[in-house]
């Protein structure tokens, strides 16, 4: 083998042993902001610590690149206006810990991964604090990633895909379970209005280049499609609780987090679609 080589394979070596201990020292990520928003990202981390027990109840996929999204949405709103949301990331792999799932099903039991569910969640719940105390509501975003058959963003406001088929008053009917719940567009819209019209998040994705569900122009997933409503971070910070509002956001791998390009690209598109959201909203 060639000197050279040598010398690269010892730096590629040393670089990841030294990116290994850096994010070990930090297994969650916290970074406070200064905007009524929050980013969730639990399931894009790495690290697989040999002292913490592999997961044996639950889905232990990873959810490949959101942790590098959760970066670059980050500096996307630094770069557009100086200033940030609050965001909270997991580093540790997800056949450890999951931080979407209650405790008893996040890590094995005595794992002490559960010292890394509690200061997620208690970041989480700084944010939260921090968002109220300022005297707004915040909007938090949980970022995941789909390997669903057809491309295109998933807005989970825990309603079902049965949920979304209805319309009218039915439709009218379930706001009481949504992750939405109290949350009225200043023209005084419908619920309909405000998960799938014209002014919805889903709708202002789709204008900005990722289709979207549910959307105005697709108000429910299909029959037979895969689609996720949304999980124990909705639940837990959204507005069945604490009367502020909460989504999860499920991208697709190709063409959202494949490449960096990509990734730069759907936070750019992602910053303007939240602002425009949150701008007529949340003040």
């Amino acid at each position: 083998m060639r000197v050279d080589n040598i010398f690269q394979l010892t730096c590629l070596a040393t670089f990841l042993f030294l990116f290994q201990a850096s994010a070990l020292d930090k297994p969650v990520e916290y970074i406070k902001g200064d905007l009524p928003v929050i980013i969730t990202a639990p399931h894009g981390g790495r690290l697989q610590p040999e002292q913490l027990p592999d997961r044996t109840v639950g889905v232990t996929l990873s959810d490949a690149n959101t942790d590098l999204l959760a970066r670059a949405i980050l500096d996307q709103f630094k770069k557009n206006s100086g200033k940030a949301p609050y965001t909270v990331i997991c580093n540790i792999k997800r056949i450890k810990l999951d931080c979407n799932r209650p405790l008893k099903e996040a890590c094995e039991e005595q794992s002490p991964a559960v010292e890394y569910w509690q200061q997620f969640h208690r970041s989480v719940r700084d944010a939260v604090k921090s968002i109220n105390e300022s005297g707004k509501k915040y909007l938090l975003i949980d970022l995941h990633g789909h390997g669903h058959e057809i491309q295109r963003l998933e807005l989970g406001y825990l309603v079902s895909a049965n949920d979304l088929r209805l319309e009218g008053n039915e439709f009218e009917k379930i706001e009481h379970k949504s992750s939405f719940k109290g949350l009225k567009l200043k023209t005084g819209s419908s619920f309909d209005e405000l998960i799938r019209g014209e002014s919805s998040l889903g709708t202002l994705f789709a204008k900005a280049g990722f289709d979207s569900v549910p959307s105005f122009k697709s108000k429910e997933p299909g029959k037979g499609n895969k689609y996720f409503s949304g999980g124990y971070i909705t639940r837990e910070y959204g507005a069945q609780k604490s009367r502020n509002f909460a989504v999860q956001l499920e991208t697709f791998y190709k063409g959202v987090r494949d490449t960096k390009k990509n990734r730069e690209n759907f936070a750019e598109a992602f910053v303007k679609v939240v602002n425009q959201f949150v701008e007529k909203n949340l003040k």
